[in-house]
């Protein structure tokens, strides 16, 4: 085939056109500033340059699955060139037509196209950041910035659309209630039948977060002027006269969320519930870098990436200090799971006066050592930023780390590579504060199969019970 190659270029989509002839092949340059769509004859291999979406400053065009072809020859394609990601049509030369979705809110996604009835049904952020709905609007953009919510219940949606689009499959679920899946009529949003209710914890009750927006105090007590979206779970029976220990959760890839209501997976949902139930605030806030609220904000952490991140999830614990006499600064840890465990690692070297412990499960602790296409979409090479690197590295900084750090993962780990952990246990040894450490053998990324995954909560409850002594908390144990 006729298109760029070599060590510069990544062959990123790859995908049949509807005139059967033609592949619609997706490149990207090295530094992933832009996306170049070819169409490509599959029986000569000739390439024409169809389109270009580029990004106007140094930083990165997120790649997507968004291409959704009309009958015409146009198409949809989803881009966050004004700010918000929105979806937009082209024409059949590749040239930009008009926006579908306009506003200051985010679409997370395309999920079907009527063209019979003139209606583009999508996922996205309408109503706040908190919940992700299903949404319709006017294939012609004449209700690009007034889309119609479909879907009724609060929290969050996934659907697949039958053929016709008249009905669609919904995937959903809350902070509180595990993922129901549910034909919906696609005119009204209403269930017309269950296909698993998942009914299973329906007797047992959960505590249902609060959700709300706070302003960040940085370590000079100053509330900062940026607001960020959090989620709070009080310990049951909630006693405003009594000091809690704090449970921080992160996560805080580019684009992420986790102060969202839908279910937790990997466990998360229900150990964090165990966690408010033996005693502690549990609290996870949304700072620079994450989903939904706009490419200015996300691209804050372009070369320095959990640098910003970090100091944001140490300023929001301070907040809710402020907010919540009955947290207590002098029991408040983080722990986070891959990039959730680099930010709890670095948060213990780096903003060490918010934290009294942390836990990393399967942590990057130096962006040298990941993978290459993800990290330099944030980072640029280490070539062109080697401060950028040297300056995000928690194994570079640990030695100055005091606190308890807990430390898991699988000797099987093919996405974090275990390097990254036997890193840093080997610089905390050095500097005389080993690090509580669990291994799994054989075991990935996920540590997913049940003994493991059992183990592994047990183990990190009792760290925290342990490290923070919530009233009446034993340890857990077998």
């Amino acid at each position: 085939m006729e298109i760029p190659s070599g060590p510069d270029w990544y062959l990123a989509r790859v995908a049949w056109h509807p005139n059967g002839n033609d592949l619609v092949v997706q490149m990207m340059p090295r530094d992933q500033d832009s996306i170049r769509v070819l169409l490509v004859h599959a029986a000569t291999g000739h390439a024409r340059s169809f389109f270009v979406e580029a990004e106007e400053g140094p930083e990165w065009v997120d790649l997507h699955d968004d291409v959704t072809w009309l009958p015409d020859g146009d198409f949809l394609w989803t881009s966050a060139r004004s700010d918000y990601r929105h979806i937009y049509r082209y024409g059949v030369d590749g040239a930009p037509r008009y926006p579908v979705t306009t506003g200051g809110w985010a679409v997370d996604g395309i999920a079907a196209v009527d063209t019979g009835k003139g209606w583009v049904y999508f996922t996205g952020f309408a109503d706040g950041v908190f919940e992700c709905h299903i949404y319709r609007t006017r294939l012609n953009g004449s209700t690009a910035g007034k889309p119609e919510r479909v879907s009724r219940e609060p929290g969050w949606h996934d659907p697949t659309f039958s053929p016709d689009h008249d009905s669609y499959l919904d995937a959903y679920s809350t902070a509180t209630r595990p993922p129901s899946i549910a034909v919906h009529d696609a005119g009204t949003g209403e269930r017309v039948a269950w296909i698993e209710e998942n009914a299973a914890l329906a007797g047992v009750e959960l505590v249902r977060p609060e959700f709300l927006w706070v302003r960040p105090t940085a370590d000079s007590g100053v509330e900062r002027q940026d607001s960020m979206p959090v989620m709070l779970i009080r310990p049951p029976g909630f006693d405003s006269d009594r000091k809690y220990p704090v449970l921080v959760y992160s996560y805080g890839g580019p684009g992420a969320q986790v102060a969202i209501d839908a279910w937790s997976t990997r466990g998360r949902a229900l150990w964090h519930q165990l966690m408010a139930e033996r005693g502690f605030l549990v609290w996870s806030c949304d700072g620079r870098g994450s989903g939904a609220r706009g490419k200015a904000w996300v691209e804050t952490v372009y070369r320095r990436l959990g640098s910003l991140e970090t100091v944001d999830q140490a300023d929001c614990v301070r907040a809710l200090w402020k907010r919540e006499p009955a947290a207590d600064p002098a029991r408040s840890a983080i722990w986070g799971w891959s990039f959730g465990g680099y930010m709890a690692a670095n948060g213990l070297a780096r903003e060490g006066d918010a934290w009294a412990a942390a836990a990393a499960v399967a942590p990057v602790t130096d962006w040298r050592d990941y993978d290459t296409a993800y990290t330099e979409r944030y980072m640029d090479t280490p070539a062109e930023n080697a401060e950028g690197y040297d300056e995000t590295a928690p194994v570079r900084f640990a030695d100055g780390l005091e606190d308890p750090l807990f430390l898991a993962y699988g000797l099987a780990d093919d996405n974090v590579h275990p390097v990254h952990s036997v890193r840093l246990i080997d610089t905390l040894i050095a500097a005389g504060n080993p690090p509580e450490v669990q291994v799994y053998p054989g075991r990935g990324h996920a540590i997913g199969d049940p003994p493991a995954r059992i183990a592994l909560f047990e183990a990190l409850t009792d760290f925290f019970v342990e490290r923070l002594r919530p009233d009446s908390a034993p340890a857990m144990g077998r």
